[in-house]
């Protein structure tokens, strides 16, 4: 893929744009994100350190981690691989 992330990878940060974990006050804690990625990527923890190298996710250090998304650089890349995403702020209609 031309921004070097694989299919699992790209999956995950629509995940994560879908459930709006932008920041660390609205991250999503890492055994809501097993539980529900789990049928679909077979090692969630390498998807998940990638990212985390790659500056895209973010964490939050607590008992049990949360993670968010940079919210920038997810619509961007997600944009560029056609996933349905909005562009951050809102869209008024000139009439």
């Amino acid at each position: 893929m031309p921004c070097g992330l694989t299919h699992d990878e790209l999956d995950f940060l629509h995940y994560m744009y879908v459930h709006r974990c932008f920041g660390s006050s609205r991250a999503k804690h890492i055994k809501a994100i097993k539980r529900d990625l789990e049928h679909k990527m077979d090692n969630i923890d390498k998807v998940i350190s990638d990212l985390q190298n790659a500056g895209y996710l973010g964490v939050v250090p607590k008992k049990e981690k949360k993670y968010y998304v940079n919210a920038g650089d997810t619509i961007r890349v997600l944009g560029m691989h056609e996933y349905p995403v909005r562009p951050r702020g809102r869209v008024h209609r000139l009439e």
